[in-house]
């Protein structure tokens, strides 16, 4: 039976790149959830400004695939950038982490970053994207900031073991987890998909802390709400001062 076991998160999407369809770059579970996501985002947004979109840790390409212009998608591994180079020649992609964007400052007019910096694992790796994330955002962008976890986040793939992975899922998550994880055991068995196990450690923030954090690197809030499918994440709206 194929095992990946990941050091972290950079290395788990990786892995999903090479091993797994398209859309668990994104962590869904179909493309077209992945698109329905991404419709709500934008439709969240309402009128996307003119000029460079990028999207930090872009996932399956999906959102950039909705919108038109300048679209820039960022993944920290090259597994991931050559996968959606293929996906949406149209667009153009970089390897790069969120807390060292390249970029020159003051030079993006809309920023989305969703379902990613829970991914950094600590408070200062989240605090040092969000600072690069204002520098290269010129006065008046727009960023979206999505799926910030409230409470800690708990992996459903946290073992090593296969045995205590199916016991965690059952005891957590009840039957019908329990019977999804054991089909992807018979899948793992009996083709070249892996198990793929990655680490306990995920970035977390009350709502208050998180935009006095944000407001404290130059950024104003618009609005925000309650993740639409996941109730313990929260979505951000804000604008570069």
């Amino acid at each position: 039976m194929p095992i990946i076991r990941t050091k972290d998160h950079v290395e788990e999407y990786a892995a999903r790149a090479k091993f797994f369809a398209p859309e668990s770059m994104a962590a869904r579970s179909s493309r077209e959830a992945s698109l329905a996501v991404a419709r709500n985002i934008i439709s969240y947004v309402g009128t996307v400004p003119e000029g460079t979109i990028v999207d930090v840790g872009c996932g399956d390409g999906a959102l950039l695939h909705l919108l038109e212009g300048d679209r820039i998608g960022i993944s920290p591994s090259e597994a991931e950038v050559s996968k959606l180079r293929t996906l949406w020649p149209d667009v153009r992609f970089l390897v790069e982490k969120a807390q060292q964007l390249q970029f020159q400052d003051n030079c993006i007019s809309m920023l989305f970053c969703n379902s990613v910096l829970l991914t950094l694992e600590t408070a200062e790796e989240a605090r040092l994207a969000i600072a690069q994330f204002s520098r290269v955002c010129r006065p008046g962008a727009l960023l979206f900031l999505g799926e910030i976890p409230t409470e800690p986040v708990r992996s459903e793939y946290q073992h090593d073991s296969v045995t205590t992975w199916l016991w965690s899922l059952l005891t957590r998550g009840g039957p019908k987890n329990f019977l999804a994880g054991l089909r992807d055991v018979v899948k793992a068995a009996t083709s070249e998909t892996p198990l793929l196990f990655y680490p306990e450690r995920w970035f977390y923030c009350e709502r208050d802390q998180f935009i006095s954090l944000c407001e404290a690197l130059g950024l104003t809030l618009i609005r925000d709400r309650t993740t639409p499918h996941v109730n313990f994440r929260r979505d951000y709206l804000f604008s570069k001062k």
